[in-house]
């Protein structure tokens, strides 16, 4: 066992790359020309997750020395490019405390999900069956954790009955430069704000894996692919199962892209997951050293 599990989702795709080209609504500040006047964006998407994952690993082995790890969950990679074969992110991968859990093709379409389709929180729930930490955080590849965040994070995980956010997501552009932020705990009077927080609630949720498993981790329903309220859904259940928030001092910055449209339909707290959810009934295969596949 370890204290922490840090779970990702990712594939080597180009998921949020051409930002120059997409089309925001026109009151969307980075359709303007003085967005791209002020800020850089430079990364593709694999260059985001180095960036970001390298950050945080540096961090990690400063305040936790080796009381970590971390799962990426590859969801069914296209063309076979794994992630753990990419020239850029070797230095992830060959960190003895990173692991990769490839979900194959063939498995994805055992559960008649969309082949083409990225289940983001299928996948988390993938390595939250297979973590081995006391606490587990949910994030995103592309996020980087700050220096306060982590010692919070060391100094503050005692108990299993709280859910912990970060106090703000930034999202920066690639020279680290803020764009906007979103509160995890907004005062605006709206209950289910204030549970879930903004922008994105999948981008920090840290709580027990004991929490986790109680819940059934996120839903598990069939969509085309593009989950937009299972990040949420997770929140607002541990809510009304008297899981406690907690506010961490601390931010985390999101490095920008592109954002895909995500119409993965309406989910509520009230979910049940099958007993073998996270694919818990499948052979685990190893490949090598920290690789596997199911």
């Amino acid at each position: 066992m370890v204290k922490l599990t840090i779970v990702y989702t990712a594939r080597d795709d180009c998921y949020g790359d051409d930002y120059n080209v997409v089309e925001f609504p026109s009151s969307n500040k980075r359709h303007s020309t003085d967005f791209k006047n002020n800020f850089v964006i430079k990364y593709n998407n694999i260059q985001r997750i180095k960036t970001a994952v390298e950050n945080n690993i540096l961090l990690l082995d400063k305040y936790f020395t080796n009381n970590y790890e971390i799962i990426f969950i590859d969801w069914n990679p296209l063309n076979n490019k794994f992630l753990y074969l990419n020239d850029e992110l070797q230095n992830i991968f060959n960190k003895e405390q990173v692991k990769s859990i490839i979900v194959s093709n063939e498995t994805v379409q055992s559960k008649e999900l969309n082949h083409k389709g990225f289940y983001e929180y299928w996948g988390k729930n993938v390595g939250i069956r297979n973590s081995l930490g006391d606490f587990i955080l949910i994030s995103n590849p592309d996020d980087l954790l700050s220096e306060e965040i982590v010692i919070e994070m060391q100094n503050k995980l005692v108990d299993n009955n709280s859910y912990y956010r970060c106090e703000w997501r930034l999202d920066v552009d690639h020279n680290l430069k803020e764009i906007e932020r979103g509160a995890s705990f907004p005062k605006n009077g709206i209950t289910v704000d204030e549970i879930m927080g903004g922008p994105a609630s999948g981008d920090f949720t840290l709580t027990s894996k004991k929490t986790l498993f109680d819940i059934q981790g996120y839903p598990e329903h069939i969509s085309n692919g593009n989950e937009a309220s299972s990040d949420g859904a997770l929140i607002v259940k541990m809510y009304t199962n008297n899981i406690k928030p907690v506010c961490l001092n601390g931010n985390i910055l999101h490095l920008d892209h592109k954002k895909h449209s995500r119409s993965g339909g309406t989910v509520t707290h009230t979910y049940t997951n099958s007993d073998n959810w996270g694919f818990n009934d499948y052979n685990m295969i190893k490949i090598k050293n920290n690789v596997y596949k199911i």
